[in-house]
């Protein structure tokens, strides 16, 4: 077995790597556990496979190293890496994913061409009884800059709170008059600072007027 087929074999095997730490980071961010490790350590998993992917073919080319196996073992890592990285971008789950999300047009168009292509090509090998598979410009280019768009967004970043939901992004306020500016954040803390004794005050009513609390009273004053 040549080194290009091995480095394509260690790109398959981590496709299922990537799926775990990527499923391990949503369940553990929609707890409210999630790290900042957790993403980075699935973002470099996808890019170390990606990479791979340019190397085995240039150690092909380079070496002479081609060969009837690995024209079949290479897209189909391609494919299994792509398919399953569009997949989990894509699902809405019931508690938000802490990936930006997809377009479900993205993954519908990339997926069924795929499958028109397989399709095309087992009907030309039933036909003729012989087929190979030989990668295009165009089909390298499309790779690529798909391998680029989910590693954007599997490595776009949005700030969560404790409970798992989505933070709006800070957003800057200037006044006219001074030109000085402050955050919405800063603004919302000293908001509900002033804010607190005022809660206070209606949990208390809250708990006193309550209607357990008003029934007894009443039947005690009509008794």
């Amino acid at each position: 077995m040549t080194t290009a087929n091995k480095i394509t074999i260690c790109r398959i095997l981590l496709i299922p790597v990537f799926i775990w730490l990527t499923l391990d980071y949503i369940r553990d961010s929609q707890r409210g556990e999630g790290e900042d490790w957790q993403r980075w350590l699935v973002c470099g998993v996808f890019a170390v496979a990606s990479i791979s992917d340019a190397v085995d073919g240039y150690i092909a080319r380079r070496y002479k190293q081609k060969t009837e196996l690995g024209t079949y073992l290479d897209p189909l890592a391609d494919k299994l890496l792509l398919v399953s990285a569009l997949i989990l971008l894509s699902i809405r789950f019931k508690d938000k994913s802490p990936f930006e999300l997809l377009p479900l047009w993205f993954p519908v168009l990339v997926i069924s061409r795929d499958l028109i292509i397989l399709g095309g090509f087992i009907l030309i090998h039933m036909i003729t009884g012989h087929s190979q598979a030989r990668p295009r410009l165009v089909g390298k280019a499309a790779t690529l800059f798909q391998m680029i768009t989910l590693a954007g967004f599997c490595s776009r970043f949005i700030p969560r709170r404790s409970s798992g939901r989505c933070t709006p992004p800070v957003c800057v306020l200037s006044s006219p008059a001074s030109g000085t500016s402050s955050t919405a954040s800063s603004n919302s803390t000293s908001t509900n600072k002033k804010r607190a004794p005022f809660n206070g005050r209606a949990k208390h009513r809250a708990d006193t007027w309550s209607p357990v609390r008003v029934g007894a009273a009443c039947r005690d004053r009509w008794e």
